[in-house]
């Protein structure tokens, strides 16, 4: 595929602040579902068995324990999967400042006539436009100043 990026980690330290950051408040999110299903177990096995002792419960709780495991497992792999998604969308960010800041490096050693141009889906695809409008602009007011001279 064209104009595909092959790096995925391009600001390492922002990327994975902010993937940390979407999965940090996902794990308070996630652990309030298993907790509900274990008292909802509770409460089931309180109400259709009051005696505590009573040996017909003992399948519910190891049924508990085997659900609340799937649970929990499955959870841990929402967060990945959100991590890992994060990433991808944090790429998705990075991508088009690594770009600007290759060209705001470009215009600084004189080099008016690089444009940029953003990935299909990339955020930000307005900076493009306008960083290249401003170039040309930088490039006719320098020649002008350089005509003057």
């Amino acid at each position: 595929m064209p104009n595909q990026r092959k790096i995925i980690l391009i600001n390492k330290k922002f990327q994975f602040m902010f993937a940390f950051f979407v999965t940090s408040w996902l794990i308070p999110l996630s652990l309030i579902y298993p907790l509900i299903v274990y008292r909802l177990f509770n409460v089931f096995v309180e109400y259709n068995f009051p005696d505590t002792n009573n040996i017909s419960a003992l399948p519910i709780g190891n049924t508990k324990i085997q659900i609340l495991s799937l649970i929990i497992i499955l959870e841990a792999i929402f967060l990945l999967l959100t991590f890992l998604f994060s990433l991808f969308l944090s790429n998705k960010i990075a991508g088009p400042l690594f770009k600007l800041q290759k060209g705001l490096r470009e215009i600084e050693n004189g080099n008016f006539d690089f444009n940029i141009q953003f990935r299909t889906g990339d955020q930000f695809s307005e900076l493009s436009n306008n960083f290249n409008t401003m170039a040309s602009a930088l490039k006719r007011e320098y020649s002008h100043n350089w005509e003057l001279v």
